[in-house]
């Protein structure tokens, strides 16, 4: 029977509602895995003759879920219960409110409700020498490429950032310590980089970031920079500067994040005009410590839960130099 005044809802019509919410908490958007009624009991049987209080009441209780889950204002629809008849309109305003939360543009921001940070490696990295690069090398290994959809689709992200310390401070403008200071602006400048579904962004107040749309749904098995930031202190004027940068590649099911600091072409001094007043160029390792971090935020609270998507065995790290 057709939903209106005085008619029955049909099974088909509560289904209807029913995959809107599926579909954001499971096989479209992958928003949790069993805190979710949706995932964890199927719709009622196209057979049924009627639907419960209990299957009216968890379609509801998933509905605030998604809503707690955005930090958005819960629907207004109507709490069933054995002695309240559900009308038409009940259903309309359900429908209404399960295919407003069903909008994929909400979903990949970092969730407004708990969250755990987790640290997937910090590695420390003493004197990179001249013409050197540094590389820490992070693999996330996930369960399957499902998994790795589903942790970035909950509004997961890769938080990518390193700093110096132990470093010279005094010895002259011609000095290892210019080197390491500049090395020292350079990292902290650059702020945290932020991995997501579909974008790369960093809190640093100078541009680095590559591709800004660059995010897990566009990553490929090429390895590609997403940030690249180098020293510009008016000291090279010849070769290349000094660059800290980053890429990422993912071979499903690995994701491999690669941090590069390059003392390729450290110059001191200005060479294209050697004289007493501008001494010939020179050439210094980096004597501070790097320390090189990579954190995971992902959701996991009774709504919505990314700790089982989470690759905690399957991380890997180390640091090289060539």
């Amino acid at each position: 029977m057709t939903a209106g005044v005085n008619n029955q809802i049909e099974i088909a019509e509560y289904n209807a509602i029913y995959a809107q919410i599926a579909a954001v908490l499971s096989t479209q958007y992958g928003q949790t895995n069993l805190n979710s009624s949706a995932v964890a009991a199927p719709p009622p049987a196209s057979n049924a003759t009627k639907i419960t209080v209990a299957e009216w009441n968890a379609l509801q209780n998933d509905m605030f879920r998604i809503a707690d889950h955005l930090g958005i204002a819960r629907p207004s629809i109507t709490t069933a219960s054995s002695s309240l008849v559900i009308k038409d309109s009940d259903r309309a305003a359900y429908l209404t409110a399960a295919t407003a939360l069903n909008n994929p543009s909400q979903y990949y921001g970092l969730p407004a409700d708990t969250v755990t940070s987790a640290t997937v490696s910090s590695l420390n990295y003493v004197n990179v020498g001249v013409g050197k690069t540094a590389t820490h090398t992070v693999t996330m290994t996930f369960s399957s490429s499902a998994y790795a959809t589903y942790f970035f689709n909950t509004g997961s992200i890769i938080n990518l950032s390193a700093n110096l310390n132990q470093y010279q401070t005094s010895g002259g403008a011609q000095s290892p310590a210019t080197l390491d200071n500049d090395w020292f602006n350079l990292l902290s400048s650059s702020g945290t980089i932020t991995y997501g579904r579909s974008s790369t962004s960093s809190s640093g107040y100078q541009a680095g970031v590559i591709s800004p749309s660059t995010g897990f749904i566009n990553a490929t098995n090429t390895e590609t920079t997403i940030f690249s930031k180098t020293i510009g202190d008016g000291l090279y004027t010849s070769g290349t500067a000094d660059r800290f940068w980053i890429t990422v590649q993912y071979n499903a099911p690995v994701l491999t994040f690669r941090m590069y600091y390059g003392n390729t072409y450290t110059s001191r001094g200005i060479n294209t005009y050697p004289s007493a007043g501008y001494p010939q160029a020179q050439y210094y390792a980096i004597t501070g410590q790097i320390t090189s971090t990579v954190a995971a935020i992902y959701p996991s609270s009774s709504n919505v839960s990314a700790s089982a998507f989470y690759p905690a065995s399957g991380i890997g790290a180390s640091f090289s130099s060539n």
